[in-house]
């Protein structure tokens, strides 16, 4: 074919796609029944599995629900070929209002539209166009910040009044974002949308946080946060769901919220005593009567019944005309500060640790908090820690039961009931946690070492209790285990413990970070990565100077610190260990130091977990008439042709996914995939050689320059402030130009 009919076929193909392909740009204008009612769904681009809102003009429909299908075109029937999604009450209004409804996962790429009827099709509403986009769709992420903060736990669950973070990525970039949370995953009030947030403007990248308080009068279920944002032509959105939990505390001073503990002074009940009363509330209820209490110890056996007033919850919490104000209350009002109930522990509880609360509300069974039952005794006390192990700084919490009597707010001059625990370690010669009992001799307080470390070994924990002359019984009452652990960072990827190959690592054991407790005298000689997919194990024993880790000194502190080596001087001098991440697998992989301590005996310290991260390591033009292979970058300033060949070389590819190539017109219109498939190698090496599919030019199409995604990679993101690891498609670092 000469070169005029080869130029003349292209330009056919060319109008032939960009015949196939639908303008990327909708219009809000909905199209319109025969009853004259309208539908309008956001957003118009969304992903699979994702929700969208639908709302309706007033008075669209007569019934009392409405049945909603998913449709491929816009004809004001209902087929066999569309799909039922949902059928949902309509509000006062006859019409709905910010009606959310799920888009199905298996929903391939294209355009969509909802039908809705109320009469099984005899009249049918018919919403406006809609996007559902598989590549790089807009995503979001939920998770209870609060209990984040507090335990480390990441989350997509919590209780009212907690801060959720909201994370949203591939929005549309540098626009302003709405985010809604919705009751429950189908509403039976017609009108779901509960709470609206006005969110952050996204950044050049699309990505977004947000942190958002839950209202305290929500009730136990499953809700969905919303987010949207975009322009007039069209909106980008996601969704995610969050499950609000039923709380109850007994109320007690360790459970009163830090600014209003000065209220009260009871850490536990009277033990030994029938007919106790212990005032508990509660948020997120479930709505309903209070049924019955039982109260039952830490191995889960029923030991005591509750007496109460006739009480019922709403709103999340209790309610009724025999409801009492709690302690934390008297000086920090809620609406409703009466939330409290009475419960009457009939049987005498013996002492101990670990007693709950079981509520019957109208059938649903929920557990309180834990509580103490204490008597006081002279000398006779015992205490539990938690957690009983660590690495670093120590900070445990005490519960101790059978101390002298005492009063936290009218102490004695001669110190009845005042306890200190003290940490027997040899670095450690100073009380670390003081308390005053109540007057039912317990105690709940800290443990803390200030920030010092210390090395790897099992500690007695002293407690000393003080009688009213200043003696006092000193004993053991546990053991607190040091362990060591450190962190692994990549300095190239922000200090976030993933990356590359090829990356430079840092290995941190300062208790600063929450790591260390290596053992005295220890010296590393080597670093080994596991892979946790497969096993595969990588020693690396050098630095990242190509310097022998065994010849440099990289040790532990006196505290149990690492990394350090000892100046001339003698002194301890930090001196950080840095290595270069190795082939490995996508996906994490575990860490251990190996070195020697005093004496010469090898040990090895595991605990360092670390993300490998897929990257393309090159992108060649392969010739293989003359077998010779060109790197992309610089190949004939990136053009290239339908039906050459390419070859993807790719490192740190997970071992349990099968590689293969999509190739997407950078507005992310024109979309074709090679059938090329292939494995990746045991140390996660994977190379692609694909023929390019027919693809669009990139002009005169309009389409733009062209990306490869290599589908099945490794992905990890702190951007949220807390890790997430995903499957991701890796793009090249430079787009081409398809001719």
């Amino acid at each position: 074919m000469d070169e005029k009919k080869c130029f003349l076929s292209k330009v056919l193909l060319v109008a032939i796609l960009a015949s196939l392909v639908i303008p990327f740009a909708t219009s809000y204008a909905s199209a319109t029944a025969s009853s004259g009612a309208t539908a309008q769904v956001l957003p118009t681009v969304v992903g699979p599995g994702n929700a969208v809102l639908v709302n309706t003009s007033l008075n669209a429909f007569t019934g009392g629900s409405v049945e909603i299908y998913l449709s491929t075109n816009n004809l004001a029937t209902i087929s066999s070929t569309d799909t039922l999604l949902a059928t949902v009450p309509l509000n006062s209004n006859h019409a709905l209002l910010n009606q959310n409804v799920t888009i199905p996962s298996s929903a391939s790429r294209g355009y969509y539209y909802l039908k809705l009827t109320d009469d099984k099709g005899a009249t049918v509403v018919v919403s406006n166009k809609f996007l559902v986009q598989t590549i790089t769709p807009p995503s979001l992420f939920v998770c209870d910040y609060t209990i984040f903060n507090q335990t480390g736990v990441v989350g997509s669950q919590g209780y009212p009044g907690d801060t959720v973070r909201v994370c949203g990525s591939n929005f549309l970039p540098n626009k302003p974002v709405k985010i809604y949370l919705i009751d429950e995953l189908i509403s039976s009030k017609g009108t779901p949308v509960i709470k609206t947030y006005p969110g952050p403007t996204t950044d050049s990248n699309g990505n977004f946080h947000a942190n958002v308080i839950l209202p305290t009068d929500l009730i136990t279920g499953t809700y969905l946060f919303v987010a949207i944002n975009g322009g007039d032509l069209y909106r980008f959105g996601a969704s995610a769901t969050f499950q609000v939990l039923p709380v109850i505390y007994p109320d007690l001073y360790q459970y009163a919220p830090n600014d209003t503990q000065n209220a009260y002074n009871l850490y536990s009940v009277r033990a030994d005593s029938a007919y106790q009363t212990l005032v508990f509330y509660g948020f997120g209820l479930p709505t309903g009567t209070l049924e019955s209490v039982q109260i039952e110890n830490a191995q889960g056996q029923v030991v005591a019944t509750g007496v109460l007033p006739q009480t019922q919850t709403r709103g999340g919490v209790f309610y009724g005309p025999y409801t009492t104000a709690p302690n934390f209350t008297k000086v920090m009002p809620l609406p409703n500060n009466k939330i409290g109930v009475n419960v009457t522990i009939v049987q005498p509880l013996a002492p101990g640790f670990g007693y709950v609360a079981v509520f019957d509300i109208s059938g649903v069974s929920i557990t309180s908090y834990p509580f103490i039952a204490s008597v006081p005794t002279n000398g006779l006390f015992s205490a539990q820690i938690s957690p009983s192990s660590g690495s670093g700084p120590i900070d445990v919490q005490i519960q101790a039961i059978g101390l002298i009597a005492g009063d936290p707010f009218h102490p004695s001059p001669y110190f009845a009931g005042y306890v200190v625990a003290q940490l027997l370690a040899p670095i450690l010669n100073t009380q670390v946690g003081v308390a005053t009992a109540d007057k039912n001799g317990a105690a709940v307080f800290s443990l803390s070492s200030n920030g010092v470390g210390i090395p790897n070994g099992t500690y007695p924990v002293e407690l000393q209790d003080y009688y009213a002359s200043g003696a006092y019984v000193p004993k053991v009452v546990a053991y607190y285990n040091a362990t060591p652990s450190f962190g692994v960072q990549d300095i190239y990827n922000g200090n976030n413990p993933f990356g590359y190959v090829g990356d430079t690592l840092y290995l941190d054991g300062l208790a600063s970070d929450l790591f260390g407790s290596f053992p005295s005298a220890f010296q590393a000689t080597s670093v080994t990565f596991t892979s946790a997919a497969n096993g595969y194990s990588v020693t690396v024993t050098k630095d990242a100077n190509g310097n022998p880790i065994s010849k440099e000194f990289y040790g532990s502190d006196v505290n149990g610190d690492f990394s350090f080596n000892i100046s001339p001087s003698g002194q301890y001098q930090y001196n950080p260990l840095y290595i270069i991440l190795p082939a490995l697998p996508g996906g994490e992989v575990m860490v251990t130091i190996n070195g020697q301590i005093a004496g010469g005996r090898q040990v090895s310290i595991p605990g360092g977990v670390f993300y490998v991260l897929t990257g393309i390591q090159a992108v060649y033009y392969a010739n293989l008439s003359t077998n010779s292979w060109n790197n992309l970058k610089s190949f004939e300033g990136n053009k290239v042709f339908s039906g050459d060949y390419l070859d993807v070389q790719v490192d740190g590819f997970p071992v349990n996914e099968t590689g293969s190539l999509t190739f997407v017109s950078l507005n992310k219109l024109f979309v074709n995939s090679s059938l090329t498939k292939a494995t990746p190698q045991n140390n996660g090496s994977l190379e692609l050689i694909v023929q390019i599919p027919d693809l669009a030019p990139t002009t005169p199409s309009g389409f733009g320059l062209y990306q490869i995604y290599v589908n099945g990679g490794f992905y990890a993101s702190t951007f949220c402030a807390f890790l997430t690891t995903f499957t991701y498609n890796i793009t090249t670092p430079t787009p081409f130009y398809l001719c």
